[in-house]
Order: C-alpha cells, then sequence, then structure tokens
C-alpha cells in the first residue's frame, strides 16, 4: 500500500547504541546504513506527502548521509515534514518544494542555535508555514528566537507552541522590566515581513499570575499588526481567531476583531492512512 502520510515514532537510530543493536540484554553489532535503510524506505512511497519523526533522533553519521544520499525525486510530494533540528536539515536538501517544516524540538540552547545556524538548512525559501515548540522560555530565548527566525524569512504562518512546566517559574526572571510574555515574541517575529497568520498555543499546568495573561491587550494585537505589516489575522492562547477587518469608510485604516474560537493547535494535522476502530474498555 502507497502512503500519503507517515509517522515515525520513537525509533532510535542504531549508530548510537555503541555501534551495535541492543538485544535481550545485549549488544549486536550492526554494520548496516541507517541512513541508506530510510532513503530505501522512502523511495518505496512516492506518495508521501506528510513525513514525521516524532521521539526520534540521527546520529551524526545518519544525519550527514542522509544529506548525501537524499535527492528530490526520492520525495517527490513531500510538502510536511516533522523532526527535530538535525532531522531538518539532513531532509531539507532533498526538499525544493516543502511547504509546512515543524520541529519539535523544545531545549533551544545556545548551541542548538547555533547549530542550526551553521546547517546546511538549504531550500528554506519554499517554506511558508513553520511551527516551533519552546519549552520554559527565558530571557536567553527570546534573544536566540530572532536568531532562529531569521533561518525562514518567508514563512507566512507561524505557529509558536510553549510549554511552561516549571513551577517556580516566574516572570521576573524571564523577562526585562516592562516587557511580558507576547511583546517579547512581537518583537522578536518583526523580521518576519512576509507573515499573514500568527498562531500561539500553550500548557500551562499550574496557574501562573503575571506574564501570561488571561486577556491579550489590544495594544498588543496592534503592535502585531505595525511588526507585520502583511499580517491578516491572529490566534492567541486561548485559541480565540482574531481578524484584521479594513473600515468601511476607505481610509484604509483597520483593526483586529475577534471572529470566532478555534480548535487546540495539537488536535489538527493530518489524518492517519489506516482507519482504526477504538478498543472497548
Amino acid at each position: 500500500m502507497k502512503l500519503t502520510h507517515w509517522k515515525v515514532e520513537g525509533t532510535v537510530d542504531p549508530t548510537t547504541w555503541m555501534g551495535g543493536t541492543h538485544v535481550y540484554g545485549r549488544f549486536r553489532h550492526w554494520d548496516g546504513d541507517y541512513a541508506e535503510e530510510i532513503r530505501t524506505v522512502l523511495q518505496a512511497q512516492p506518495l508521501l506527502e506528510s513525513l514525521s519523526f516524532v521521539g526520534c533522533s540521527f546520529s551524526e553519521e545518519t544525519a550527514e548521509n542522509l544529506r548525501s544520499y537524499l535527492v528530490p525525486s526520492d520525495l517527490p510530494r513531500l510538502k510536511h515534514l516533522t523532526g527535530n533540528p538535525d532531522i531538518a536539515a539532513a531532509f531539507l536538501c532533498a526538499l525544493p518544494e516543502l511547504e509546512y517544516l515543524n520541529i519539535i524540538e523544545r531545549y533551544w540552547t545556545e548551541e542548538r542555535v547555533t547549530s542550526m545556524e551553521k546547517s546546511p538548512f538549504t531550500n528554506r525559501a519554499s517554506i511558508s508555514k513553520l511551527s516551533l515548540q519552546i519549552l520554559n522560555p527565558d530571557k536567553k530565548f527570546w534573544r536566540q528566537f530572532a536568531r532562529i527566525l531569521a533561518l525562514f524569512s518567508n514563512v507566512e504562518t507561524l505557529q509558536l507552541q510553549v510549554v511552561i512546566t516549571m513551577y517556580n517559574w516566574s516572570p521576573d526572571e524571564q523577562f526585562e522590566p516592562g516587557e511580558d510574555y507576547f511583546s517579547t515574541i512581537v518583537q522578536a517575529i518583526s523580521p518576519l515581513l512576509a507573515l499573514r497568520h500568527l498562531e500561539f498555543a500553550g500548557e500551562i499546568p499550574h496557574p501562573v499570575k503575571e506574564g501570561i495573561a488571561d486577556d491579550v491587550p489590544e495594544g498588543l494585537i496592534a503592535k502585531c499588526k505595525i511588526a507585520c505589516r502583511q499580517l491578516e489575522s491572529f490566534i492567541d492562547h486561548r485559541g480565540r481567531l482574531w481578524e484584521y477587518r479594513f473600515k468601511s469608510d476607505g481610509s484604509g485604516a483597520g483593526s483586529f476583531e475577534q471572529v470566532g474560537v478555534v480548535e487546540k493547535m495539537e488536535d489538527r494535522g493530518p489524518k492517519n492512512d489506516f482507519p482504526y476502530e477504538k478498543a472497548e474498555d
């Protein structure tokens, strides 16, 4: 059967297990070429439109080999790629028509950002939709954030999934005086001149009294339009959809108006290729 969507979850690169594969408490030597195996599987799926690597990792050797082996004809229809930065860098060289890149790296360290800047992130110009996951952002991250976005200057849709797990998370330690969570993000996205749609999503398992308000200030929404002149719509962290509406007086002026509520970001995306029935309890 030919697939259009394929999700690979929780696999481990066999070359990272001390050069072998762990079997029943012992190590069995494996001298194969993991990158070539991946390429062979992909070549058998010419209709593939969406490819996701979740909870997976590649060794430096595998990532380098994939960059060398993969060619556009291996993935002629692929439009959507999900994976960590190493996986993204390995595949982008062969995806000149990629439209949507979902990077699921949550730990954005200085080393990680620097590595991305040095990676051969070719074919970035075709990417119109970018999704990033962020875990417990702090001042250092927001300073690096603009550097990440600068790698994808043609993005028209930006999705930010922010997860705060620290019970001692304090906005005083995350932002400069007079700044807050949203205004800091707005400053970072200003280089995205083609941005038309901006979406926030987040997971906050415990109350945060300051820093992330229940309501998005109207002034901040206006700042989004000033920062990104092409911005047409905005989804806040509560799932409320705002759209820019021009005034009827012909002046060319306008403002963002709340027009509805959308489903959570994680509830959207490609559907399964194979139908299944939910097991009975």
